[in-house]
């Protein structure tokens, strides 16, 4: 007859192995702590017991012990009462290396928070020889991203090679470091920054990104100025033929093999269309690239690019540094959103910057604007802001 119990032992093995996982240690400050404090590594199984997902088997310390000596990757002392990682911590930079960012995933909303993390695992490991994978939040909520750490930096190419669908939908996926250098170029930080950040578990946009490391610089004449108000020109698409009641994050999804990063999408009260502004002034190759290839479930998105009297008016109606995107902002652009914050414009309850206005205020998508914790930094792919989490709550 069979151990009732054997069923458990690779899900508390598996559990132990991610918390001594590189991927996990590298930004798991207390644990690691932990770690250096003691002769051979070795941390106290008591102290993982009390960790939040290790709690369920408290009362269980020998099965916990038999599934320890099922691993290839952990090891128990001599008295079975602390835990080691067999092979020394890597430098994050290998484990870097075999990581990869996925974007575009499921949400589960039908499935329980606490399961969310196991179906993943799962679904990545049919992908490839997985390690750990970190799914991403924002609010403590999974905003179908994460960070999957493979076996290699070969394995993680191998799966980076072909397409994977999750419910006929293909995941946009790429290398940390690739995901790195994109984020340090939109961002205006170097590359090692976000790795950084990456290694922290930190997916906001960082606050050194308000000042820029190489600005971008183009021709006076690519600026246009209307009303006292500076502005980029060719930087301004209008899109048409959306599904009713379009999600901006489908469409942020749908965007991913666009020529540039769209910062901001101003859009008509159902969704159908609206107006894409763009971090680069290249409207016109935009369309070329994505005419006839923009498409949501049914719909082939209709471009257009915003020019002329047109493209002044749409300017004229926004704030005074809005038609600038902040990588091309010149001094005299920082001190116009400067005088603009000192006067008082965007706070709460002033007019379109108001609480949920689209200006400079609270709840204001444009730099300068909400300040509240969001997983849409400009390409959609910040996650959640990193918290102090209690010693104890060290989840998958």
């Amino acid at each position: 007859m069979s151990d009732p119990t054997a069923d458990e032992r690779p899900s508390i093995l598996r559990q132990l192995e991610f918390y001594f996982s590189d991927s996990n240690l590298m930004g798991d400050k207390y644990l690691k702590g932990l770690i250096a404090q003691n002769d051979g590594g070795y941390v106290e199984l008591d102290t993982l017991l009390k960790f939040k997902r290790m709690a369920p088997y408290a009362d269980k310390r020998d099965l916990i012990i038999a599934a320890l000596q099922l691993s290839t990757r952990l090891k128990l002392n001599d008295d079975n009462t602390k835990v080691a990682r067999i092979n020394p911590l890597p430098e994050p930079d290998v484990v870097l290396s075999r990581m990869v960012y996925v974007k575009g995933l499921d949400k589960m909303a039908n499935v329980p928070k606490e399961n969310l993390q196991g179906e993943y695992e799962a679904f990545f490991g049919k992908i490839g020889k997985c390690l750990s994978v970190r799914l991403v939040r924002a609010n403590k909520t999974f905003i179908g991203k994460a960070f999957v750490e493979y076996a290699s930096p070969a394995e993680a190419e191998q799966v980076l090679s072909n397409h994977h669908i999750q419910n006929d939908q293909v995941l946009h996926m790429e290398t940390a470091k690739s995901y790195a250098q994109r984020k340090a170029e939109q961002w205006g930080v170097t590359t090692q920054l976000v790795l950084d950040r990456i290694v922290d578990r930190k997916y906001m946009k960082p606050k050194e990104a308000d000042t820029r490391v190489v600005p971008k610089t183009c021709a006076d004449e690519l600026f246009g100025e209307i009303n006292g108000k500076r502005f980029l020109y060719n930087s301004l698409v209008r899109y048409a033929n959306g599904p009713q009641g379009l999600n901006m994050s489908t469409l942020r999804n749908a965007l991913e093999a666009a020529p540039t990063n769209v910062r901001f999408i101003d859009t008509d009260d159902n969704g159908q269309s609206g107006v894409l502004q763009l971090e680069d002034p290249v409207a016109e190759e935009f369309i070329e690239k994505m005419q006839n290839v923009l498409k949501i479930n049914d719909n082939v998105l209709s471009l257009s690019r915003i020019e002329g009297d047109e493209e002044k008016q749409y300017w004229d109606s926004k704030p005074i540094h809005v038609g600038v995107p902040k990588a091309y902002a010149s001094a005299k652009d920082l001190a116009a959103i400067a005088k603009r914050k000192t006067k008082g414009h965007g706070k709460r309850g002033g007019g379109r910057g108001g609480r949920g206005g689209r200006g400079g205020g609270r709840g204001g998508q444009q730099y300068g604007g909400n300040k509240r914790a969001r997983s849409d930094d400009g390409d959609n792919d910040a996650g959640e802001a990193a918290s102090k989490q209690h010693k104890a709550e060290h989840d998958a």
